[in-house]
């Protein structure tokens, strides 16, 4: 779209410049040729956003789903030495991170700049919704909440470090409920 956008601008100018005698008829079929191209960018953002759709629903959803389910699988409701093997081999959030780069990485040199950041952005979103409601499925006790907040902080940190625009907002909601999880009584909220 950015393309068409500055081909548009290139041959407007061309056109302006280098025939400057043409006739009204002329000039007007060169400029409703050249708003039919500029109305081709709108048709292309719907192309575009179809495209990200159909993306989400074949290689992000079924992708995601399965990886979150490991959260669900990994208990939270561990003592002491749970506790300090999840700190040296976290079961979640490093398979986790492992499989977005892994999906991320197969994509990079297929799509452009931009779309590669709608993917991202998707991604972000279904790990997100996925994960809250692995969340609420759960139980946890005070460790297991310590170790949640971990996970969460492993998470937005990676995709803070894949994208390039803040992630954090879409994975506020994580981070309000690990916050929730280790309070130790309602007064300190």
């Amino acid at each position: 779209m950015r393309h068409i956008r500055s081909l548009h601008a290139s041959l407007e100018d061309s056109i302006n410049s280098a025939m400057v005698g043409l006739s009204n008829t002329a000039r007007a079929k060169l400029d409703s040729c050249l708003n039919d191209l500029k109305a081709t960018t709108g048709k292309l953002a719907l192309v575009v956003e179809f495209g990200i759709s159909q993306l989400r629903a074949t290689a992000v959803k079924p992708r995601v789903k399965p990886w979150v389910d490991i959260f669900n699988t990994t208990s939270h409701d561990i003592k002491e030495e749970e506790f300090a093997s999840y700190e040296a081999n976290d079961p979640f959030s490093q398979t986790l991170m492992v499989q977005v780069d892994g999906l991320l990485g197969s994509f990079t040199s297929l799509l452009t700049e931009e779309n590669y950041k709608a993917l991202v952005g998707v991604l972000v979103s279904e790990v997100a919704e996925q994960l809250e409601k692995a969340v609420f499925k759960s139980s946890f006790n005070r460790l297991g909440g310590l170790q949640f907040d971990r996970e969460v902080r492993a998470i937005v940190g990676y995709l803070s470090q894949v994208s390039e625009w803040g992630v954090r907002e879409h994975l506020t909601r994580l981070t309000q409920m690990a916050t929730l999880l280790n309070l130790e009584n309602l007064a300190e909220s």
